[in-house]
């Protein structure tokens, strides 16, 4: 790969940075809507616009930047729900009929999600389709509530401020926009079943499931594994198997995101090229498909933020003009951003795009540079390698590309896995250099065991459900012998949010800096920064 190919411009983060500083801008001080504040940003368009005309760069620049933090400032003002006058009344018993957004968790006693209130009794009209967050029992249903399934049910209702969940998810729920929650209660009656694409997605995700269990026992724990990891079903773990991986900082594999959606578009995308589909077509098929796993698994937010990033993806490799990654990335997030400027404060979000952005800025040049200084047979020409020394040179390259993504990972998300579990993985860094290569190979495996279970190739599905779990059971063992090294994690009681976030904004900085400047230091430098960064971070953990 070309230094020019990866050391691209990257225009659209002159977009996406005061973007997203005016949202963060409008949450921090609380901004409201005001006509005042809509005529300013459309003024700063208008003048950016107009000067763009001129010779005054430093100028249009400056109007560019101003008019997108006050675009951003607007844009989180108008999401925001203004307070309601039931927010202060107290909790009281509410039936009513709710429409299913997203199931959490469901066993043979109860079951948990979002919904959205279709109808309710005459004193809680005004409550008409607002989303509220539900855990009732469900014991006398015989069947399974799955999202656009329409309940009845009856409970306490509560606002979220006055409820007694857990503080962090708390916080979730109201940057989802969630402002009540309906519990102690339990579900009277399933009044209709999914419909249209909820219907299929239901269909789809069962078969899915069938599928990846083809051969295994259900109920082991290499088999519970393998679908969370898959699904993003992290309510089939066990305490334990959770325990290992968040001790570990790996509980990024259950959430159906970058990496997930990434493996799948690049099986999905060599699947196409081998069926001989024009290289310029791919994206449209590969969309579909992807599209359609991620309404399958759920339809999570996760999903659909990564679907973004590889259609941008795509549209940025078509364009006429210099293809960058990066450049994908922003475009993906301002969108994402746009639609939802909530998505900013979310663990997921901030995850997501820090761990791609850290692969882009710092991993794959590192990758490129160790690729070049590791040069096996330099004096022997490519044709008389030979298969052997093909394939030996093709899967250390293949490991050491891994490795240096794994770098990557861990600088990014040290930090954030830090704020937001609480827990400091001192191996972190080992581990997940480790686990990523087999977890990706695990993912390819179960893509396969679906893709094959499509034509009725049974057999074959079992060959490589076994192969996944296989490997999942290496890394649960893995994990869990590392967790149980005294050392191996330092449980944070207090943490400082202000010091690791100056922490992470320092990492993100130093990356951005060192890809404007194209990694000019040397490897040794280059591999001494994720080595210096876990140093500061154990320094933070142990203030805890």
């Amino acid at each position: 790969m070309s230094a020019a190919s990866i050391f691209a411009r990257s225009p659209l983060l002159w977009l996406l940075l005061p973007f997203s500083a005016g949202i963060a801008t409008a949450h921090i001080g609380k901004v409201p809507f005001s006509f005042v504040l809509a005529i300013f940003s459309l003024t700063s368009v208008v003048l950016s616009y107009l000067v763009s005309k001129k010779e005054s760069t430093v100028v249009w620049k400056t109007l560019v930047i101003l008019a997108l933090f006050s675009a951003g400032i607007l844009r989180f003002s108008i999401a925001q729900r203004g307070p309601s006058a039931r927010d202060d009344l107290p909790s009281r018993e509410a039936q009513v009929k709710l429409e299913i957004k997203q199931v959490f968790y469901q066993d043979n006693d109860r079951v948990a999600g979002l919904g959205s209130v279709a109808s309710s009794k005459t004193h809680l009209a005004d409550l008409q389709d607002e989303n509220v967050y539900f855990s009732v029992q469900a014991k006398q249903l015989a069947t399974e509530i799955t999202k656009g399934s329409t309940i009845e049910a009856i409970g306490i209702l509560s606002p979220l401020a006055k409820s007694n969940i857990d503080t962090g998810f708390s916080d979730y729920l109201k940057k989802r926009g969630i402002s009540r929650i309906l519990h102690r209660g339990s579900v009277l009656s399933l009044i209709s079943r999914p419909e249209g694409i909820d219907r299929f997605a239901a269909v789809a995700a069962n078969w899915i499931q069938e599928a990846l269990e083809a051969g295994l026992d259900s109920q082991a724990s290499y088999a519970r594994t393998y679908k969370a990891m898959m699904l993003g079903l992290k309510n089939e773990l066990l305490p334990e198997q959770k325990d290992a991986f968040l001790k570990n900082g790996a509980m990024h594999l259950f959430a159906v995101s970058g990496l997930h959606v990434g493996v799948i578009a690049a099986c999905i995308h060599s699947l196409l090229l081998l069926i001989r589909i024009p290289k310029n077509w791919i994206p449209i098929p590969s969309l579909i498909l992807i599209a359609l796993f991620c309404v399958a698994t759920g339809g999570a937010t996760s999903t659909w933020r990564a679907t973004t990033m590889i259609a941008c993806f795509y549209f940025c490799q078509n364009l006429r003009r210099q293809p960058s990654a990066i450049n994908a990335l922003a475009l993906s997030a301002l969108i994402c951003l746009c639609v939802s400027p909530n998505q900013l404060f979310m663990a997921g979000f901030q995850m997501s795009y820090a761990t791609v952005a850290a692969i882009l800025l710092y991993g794959v040049p590192l990758a490129n540079r160790v690729q070049r200084i590791w040069n096996p047979y330099a004096n022997l020409p490519r044709q008389y390698w030979g298969p052997f020394r093909e394939a030996y040179v093709s899967t250390l390259r293949g490991i050491l590309n891994l490795a240096c993504i794994g770098f990557a990972a861990f600088l990014s998300s040290t930090a954030l896995g830090m704020l937001y579990f609480k827990i400091f993985p001192s191996f972190g860094l080992l581990s997940n250099i480790l686990i990523l290569p087999i977890a990706s190979l695990a993912i390819i495996a179960g893509f396969c065991s679906i893709a094959v279970s499509i034509v009725g190739l049974t057999s074959i599905t079992i060959l490589f459900n076994h192969a996944a779990a296989l490997l999942l059971s290496f890394i649960e063992g893995l994990l869990r012998r590392i967790a149980s090294i005294q050392g191996s994690h330092i449980v944070m009681d207090s943490h400082h949010p202000f010091l690791i976030l100056s922490f992470f904004a320092i990492v993100m900085a130093m990356l951005t800096i060192g890809y404007d400047r194209r990694w000019k230091w040397g490897v040794k430098w280059m591999l001494a920064l994720p080595v210096a960064s876990g140093m500061t971070a154990f320094l933070i953990a142990s203030l805890s």
